[in-house]
């Protein structure tokens, strides 16, 4: 058992009360998970590893997550995840089912279907060259900072498919957020978006993304890869168009002056060049100021 446990990097998990025991019987690994405790939720579960082939995997955790939502009210979510298949062989399958929803315990609006909830189905091979045979997700109310530290506030419902696309993957996705706020806030600036991705050989082709955020909109279209590993004949570009965004909703010590403007990105000798063009948003005063952007 261990009291606490800290994960250091770039944003820092903390780890409570982890307790649980390991067995190796029958030719299988065994491991029971008592408690758990990280962010909002208690988790328990247990692993079933088959030591030969064909290496039946079967894993369950469950658990309870405590989402406030207002100063002194929050929902009891039950939250659970299943990982079962086989990883012996070119032939490995897995699938994997996660679910969080309101626990037996909530009354009345807390138990209906406007309350947090979330679903994540994937069909895995795991040592496919394209490992995830088909994944999709839909959520509602979600609020990520009662189910990870450091997470902004948020309550988004929407809908993220993932499917294989010649060597890569398509991610298809469409979401709001009805608490929007900035970031330096706790929140995520972003009201909605809906996109369609293509992601291959470490590169991503934003093919569309268009946002409400901010008090305004953003449209994306580009190629994206590693700025560490540009080259001239790689495709890197990309074009973000600004319309009346608001930097003070952005984060809350920018001036609040609604911008238009464009961003665009090219490769260039192994480097990547960024173009800027800001200007104050259509009804703006030209000379009204922008300090702190």
């Amino acid at each position: 058992s261990v009291a606490r446990l800290r994960l250091l990097g770039t944003t820092p998990v903390e780890v409570t009360d982890l307790d649980g025991t390991y067995r190796y019987a029958d030719d299988r690994h065994q491991l029971q998970l008592d408690s758990l405790a990280v962010a909002q939720g208690r988790y328990a579960g247990r692993l079933s590893l088959q030591a030969r082939a064909p290496m039946t995997l079967d894993l369950l955790l469950q658990g309870t997550v405590s989402a406030p939502i207002a100063e002194d009210r929050s929902v009891a979510l039950e939250a659970s995840a299943t990982l079962r298949g086989t990883l012996a062989g070119t032939d490995a399958r897995l699938d994997l089912l996660a679910q969080l929803q309101p626990g037996p315990g909530n009354a009345g609006a807390l138990a209906q279907a406007s309350a947090m909830r979330a679903t994540v189905s994937a069909h895995i091979s795991p040592w496919a060259t394209q490992p995830v045979v088909r994944a999709q997700s839909s959520f509602n109310h979600l609020d990520l900072a009662a189910l990870w530290p450091s997470a902004p506030r948020t309550l988004l419902t929407g809908n993220a498919w993932v499917r294989p696309v010649g060597q890569g993957w398509l991610v298809d996705f469409n979401l709001f957020n009805r608490a929007a706020g900035p970031w330096d806030k706790g929140q995520l600036p972003l009201d909605s978006a809906k996109g369609l991705v293509e992601l291959a050989a470490d590169q991503w082709s934003v093919q569309s993304l268009n946002a409400e955020m901010a008090g305004g909109r953003i449209r994306l279209q580009g190629k994206l890869a590693d700025p560490a590993q540009v080259r001239a004949d790689d495709g890197w570009q990309g074009l973000l168009q600004l319309q009346g965004i608001n930097p003070a909703l952005l984060h809350s010590r920018l001036e609040a002056v609604p911008l238009d403007g464009t961003l665009k990105a090219r490769a260039q000798d192994k480097a990547v060049v960024f173009d800027l063009a800001l200007q104050p948003a259509a009804g703006q005063p030209r000379a009204s100021a922008l300090r702190g952007v």
